[in-house]
């Protein structure tokens, strides 16, 4: 499955977005159906990502408390990996050197966007995604083996499978406890 997190402060735009990604056959994606979420907030969006992994990531620059790049900058401390693309109504020039100077996006798209083109945009950035997430599935699994080979410890092996599975799951490795060692769960888990 395909995850796509969406981020504009116009519910309109998210919701157009959603209906025609929505409408991408899962056979142009390998047999993977998308999971598409949106986010009129970029700070609830910077939660979730501590929670889910996301293979792509369509921002707008212009949003009230964080500008696209500001957001991309921060979530790929989050998630490094992921693909990111920013659609705007503003072409500016110096807009799409600093966004691509400053979070490596790997498109920037005008708004009003060409459906085709949006499309075959997002279907070649998920099977991009998906050949980054295997290459770096691939590597620490060589890692973890090579570690084993040269008759290493098992606890680095431990810590190669914790980075797999953080990796590929966001969060899922890290445990809050309180001061007496009991798990802490936010209340909108229980």
């Amino acid at each position: 499955m395909f995850r796509i997190l969406l981020v504009d402060d116009e519910p309109n735009i998210i919701s157009a977005l959603k209906r025609l990604l929505s409408r991408i056959a899962p056979e142009d994606l390998d047999g993977d159906p998308l999971d598409i979420t949106g986010f009129t907030s970029p700070v609830d969006a910077l939660e979730k990502a501590h929670e889910k992994r996301y293979d792509l990531v369509i921002c707008d620059y212009r949003m009230p408390c964080l500008t696209g790049i500001e957001f991309l900058s921060r979530f790929i401390q989050i998630q490094p990996h992921v693909s990111r693309m920013i659609l705007s109504g503003c072409a500016d020039r110096d807009v799409v050197i600093e966004a691509l100077n400053s979070t490596q996006i790997s498109r920037f798209l005008d708004k009003p966007w060409g459906e085709h083109q949006l499309r075959q945009t997002v279907i070649a950035l998920l099977h991009e995604s998906a050949r980054t997430l295997e290459n770096a599935r691939a590597m620490l699994r060589w890692r973890s083996t090579s570690a084993i080979d040269a008759g290493a410890a098992t606890g680095q092996t431990e810590v190669d499978e914790l980075s797999i599975l953080e990796f590929e799951c966001p969060g899922i490795t890290y445990v809050d406890l309180d001061d007496e060692g009991a798990i802490n769960l936010p209340m909108d888990e229980i």
